[in-house]
């Protein structure tokens, strides 16, 4: 087999997906600002503090689940405790250019399955955003 490495656990760099965030906190002082401009009965301004709030609040806990979840990943994997499976891809299954479905293939009769538009430290780049997972590849995994 051969030895190079598609993905390293340790080596991926933090997945920054925060575009959804950074949307409604900009709405936020958007908010504001229009509620200032306006002698409107409404709280706007009020409005957009919360969702300024809401968003950093929902940022810190994405952020800090995908770290903890990346150190006990790392972890797992220091310590010898993941399962390995080793073979050729079969049964792969290719997310489609236009979708948001998972890909998936299976090893030895273990399926894996990830996609882009998921946040985690694990592996995740389909080949449709030019992943490197193909069917007959040899692989091996540590999961």
């Amino acid at each position: 087999m051969n030895s190079d490495i598609l993905f390293d656990l340790r080596n991926k760099a933090y997945d920054w997906k925060v575009w959804q965030v950074a949307i409604l906190f900009a709405g936020g002082p958007i908010l504001v600002w229009l509620g200032r401009k306006t002698t409107s009965r409404l709280s706007v301004p009020k409005i957009g503090y919360i969702l300024c709030a809401a968003s950093l609040l929902f940022a810190a806990f994405e952020v800090g689940n995908y770290f903890a979840d990346r150190h006990k990943a790392v972890r797992l994997l220091n310590s010898g405790s993941a399962a390995i499976v080793e073979g050729v891809v079969t049964n792969f299954r290719p997310m489609p250019p236009e979708g948001h479905q998972l890909e998936s293939f299976e090893i030895a009769s273990q399926t894996f399955s990830y996609s882009d538009y998921v946040l985690t430290p694990c592996f995740n780049k389909t080949a449709s955003h030019g992943g490197p997972i193909r069917q007959g590849l040899e692989l091996r995994i540590w999961y």
